[in-house]
């Protein structure tokens, strides 16, 4: 997140107004862009994190990127009516005046008022988007800041319950699936991540569902991937202290079914 912004999870609304501020020396944190976001959406971070579609703003942002320095960003206010946001975003873009009309010094290509949060775009501007984004790739440093405003955070149970209506019966587009697959492939979870993974599974009983699936899963013929597996596998020699764990394993689960 850069310099001097306000926590985006924490306001007393569920919008908010924002204006970056250019922090080279000389430039004493002129106001560049006025915007608005949301809670659920965020927003204000986004043209740092490499989603500025203002080409203007892009530019400047790329000269303070060189010069090794962060915008400052400042949530002005919070707001739970987003006309009253608009209404704030309008007056102050007309307050500090846009460079594209000779009036002032923001970025801003419009009067403001004009967006919409969690608008429903069509399939060919989804596309339109798709493609100006596709390829682009997001700073690490970036990537590092949203990761640790992120770590920690604990969500609603009724964001937990969205989040399954939204993903159930989902299904993810083969293609999709094996360029996800394509990326893992080969390679090998760190020991610790291990760790964490068998913590958390440890104990857990099966679903139902799952049980079902298991079930029919082993119904099924073994793939041809499968077969070469057991086949690189044969005559392997399994240590003593291997099948120990294995065992305590295998009757921890057989515990826990019967429970």
């Amino acid at each position: 997140m850069a310099e001097n912004t306000l926590p985006l999870f924490e306001g007393a609304g569920k919008f908010y107004v924002y204006i970056y501020r250019d922090p080279r020396p000389g430039k004493r944190g002129v106001p560049i862009y006025v915007g608005k976001g949301s809670q659920a959406y965020g927003r204000a971070d986004d043209h740092w994190g490499g989603k500025a579609t203002n080409r203007m703003l892009r530019g400047i942002l790329a000269k303070v990127r060189s010069a090794g320095l962060e915008p400052i960003i400042e949530i002005v206010a919070w707001f739970d009516d987003e006309a009253a946001a608009f209404c704030l975003e309008r007056s102050l873009i007309a307050k500090f005046g846009r460079r594209d009309l000779g009036s002032g010094t923001l970025c801003n290509m419009t009067s403001g008022g004009e967006g919409a949060a969690g608008a429903v775009r069509s399939k060919e501007t989804k596309a339109k988007i798709g493609a100006g984004n596709r390829g682009k790739t997001i700073p690490r440093d970036v990537v590092e800041r949203i990761a640790a405003q992120l770590r920690g955070r604990k969500l609603s149970e009724e964001h937990r319950r969205k989040l399954s209506i939204a993903h159930t019966g989902r299904k993810i587009p083969p293609d999709v699936a094996e360029k996800a697959a394509a990326t893992h492939r080969g390679k090998k979870r760190p020991p610790e991540t291990g760790r964490k993974i068998s913590e958390i599974k440890r104990g857990k009983p099966w679903s139902e569902a799952r049980r079902a699936a298991h079930e029919a899963s082993k119904a099924k013929p073994p793939s041809a991937a499968q077969r070469a597996a057991w086949e690189a596998r044969k005559g392997m020699i399994v240590s003593g202290e291997t099948r120990a764990k294995q065992s305590i394993a295998q009757r921890k689960r057989f515990a826990d079914a019967a429970q």
